[in-house]
């Protein structure tokens, strides 16, 4: 910190990044249900498969952000959803949602903030493939899924659930990035939002 401050630069930031999740905590308080205790999971929080995916909340994030944030351009620095993987099977989430939804609702929520003006520089997705992930291997965020069962591990082309949400999030970046309309409205209008 003493190194930014310090700094003769008149600008000490080159942008604001934010996590972006399920930023409501009246969405974490949870009894435990039967299997919870029997699983001894015994906190009475919410677990990451069980977030609520709000990503509408996203782009007001962005919003306020952009508010308060003196015009430095913004990014999503994390952003994803989780799968429970447990022994060896894969869990529906209780909402149903799928990777692929999940990437294209709220990649089309940044580009609505672009749209209105909120100097969005980047969206990065939780994460390219599954990780150790707060004590646990059960929490699956990777748009690619690790086989941890074989020797050596494996790394699937698809995620937990068997989307292929890389070949998403590559298709809505390109469309984007390509600039033609109507590559974007294709990729976009691909799923029901």
């Amino acid at each position: 910190m003493e190194a930014i401050y310090s700094s003769p630069l008149s600008e000490k930031l080159d942008f604001l990044a934010l996590d972006y999740y399920d930023p409501w905590f009246r969405n974490y308080p949870k009894i435990p249900s039967l299997r919870d205790i029997r699983e001894r999971r015994l906190m009475p929080i919410s677990e990451l498969w069980e977030q609520v995916l709000n990503p509408v909340g996203l782009y007001h994030f962005l919003k306020g952000y952009a508010v308060n944030g003196t015009g430095l351009p913004l990014l999503v620095l994390e952003s994803g959803m989780c799968h429970r993987v447990s022994n060896g099977r894969v869990e529906q989430r209780h909402d149903g949602a799928t990777r692929d939804r999940f990437l294209q609702s709220y990649i089309y929520e940044v580009m609505r903030a672009v749209k209105d003006g909120i100097p969005v520089g980047g969206y990065f997705c939780w994460t390219l493939v599954d990780n150790y992930e707060w004590g646990s291997y059960e929490p699956r965020f990777g748009i690619h899924t690790v086989d941890r069962s074989r020797t050596p591990v494996r790394v699937s082309s698809v995620d937990a659930w068997g989307v292929n949400a890389a070949r998403t999030y590559g298709e809505l970046a390109g469309a984007l990035l390509g600039g033609d309309r109507r590559k974007a409205t294709e990729a976009f209008s691909r799923y029901d939002l």
